[in-house]
């Protein structure tokens, strides 16, 4: 299958126009929605990642034991805000999926239908964080291998604060990468939760890795082409977000219609599969 990055785009602002209205005041409540529950608590410090690498032990405990985000409250409402994360995304995908099944206008009742999938929403929210959370820490040996080399080399020669923070960093992301590239592989299990209400979100996260294999790159290269939209909604002070996040959800709408018919075409998922 060749995957046509720019075909799923231009697709997407063709099935947007004239029906931009309810998709910007979707994204708009969404938004909203995420905001509220969002963690507003005011830190009563902001030390950068140094800094904070420069404390001793007491003096991390007292700036944890400080500052609110990591006090019972603040945990709770992270929790809240993850949770909320997963409702938003479910209905937005539900919402685009009907815009791509019909050029016919869409309500905002329609938007508000997806919020009947809101335990589905987060049952594959946690299922995707879990799997995350598990190839994460295949990055905890690694790194604290890579670290300790670190440490040794810079008891025989003298490295700069400023190298070795480098020389960390790269080892962190490096370790990440599995988890990266799986994060990639469960881009549309949501997908498939929202469009088939009685396929199991364990089957949604495998078709979802099915139809990744082999377009992981592509898929990358999509999302990266998305940083352009995504930077004009910063400088827009987030008012652009209300149209770049609908065109980025109706994207990834035709993407996995695409890679879903190619699995179908292949037999890599049967028809029965998506019961």
């Amino acid at each position: 299958m060749t995957f046509e990055r720019k075909k799923y785009k231009t697709f997407a602002l063709m099935q947007l126009k004239g029906r931009w209205k309810p998709a910007v005041f979707a994204t708009i409540i969404s938004i909203g929605l995420l905001m509220i529950f969002s963690v507003t608590q005011k830190q009563t410090s902001d030390l950068s990642f140094t800094e904070m690498m420069n404390l001793t032990e007491q003096q991390l405990l007292a700036y944890i034991q400080s500052n609110p985000q990591y006090s019972a409250p603040g945990i709770i409402l992270s929790i809240i805000e993850t949770i909320m994360d997963f409702i938003v995304d479910i209905v937005l995908v539900s919402f685009f999926l009907i815009y791509s099944r019909s050029p016919d206008p869409v309500s905002m009742k329609n938007y508000f239908e997806g919020f009947n999938k809101w335990a589905r929403g987060i049952l594959c929210g946690l299922w995707k964080l879990l799997w995350l959370f598990l190839w994460a820490l295949i990055a905890v040996p690694v790194c604290t291998g890579f670290i300790l080399i670190i440490a040794l080399l810079s008891n025989s020669y003298e490295f700069s604060p400023t190298f070795q923070l480098v020389l960390l960093t790269i080892v962190l992301l490096a370790g990440l990468i599995p988890m990266f590239i799986k994060s990639i592989e469960y881009n549309f299990a949501t997908f498939f939760t929202a469009e088939f209400p009685e396929l199991g979100i364990r089957k949604a996260l495998r078709h979802s890795i099915t139809i990744a294999k082999g377009h992981r790159w592509d898929i990358f290269v999509l999302e990266l082409s998305f940083i352009g939209w995504f930077l004009a909604g910063f400088i827009s002070f987030g008012i652009g977000f209300f149209w770049v996040l609908p065109y980025y959800y109706m994207t990834m709408t035709n993407t996995y219609h695409a890679l879903l018919q190619d699995a179908l075409e292949s037999g890599k998922i049967l028809p029965e599969d998506l019961n």
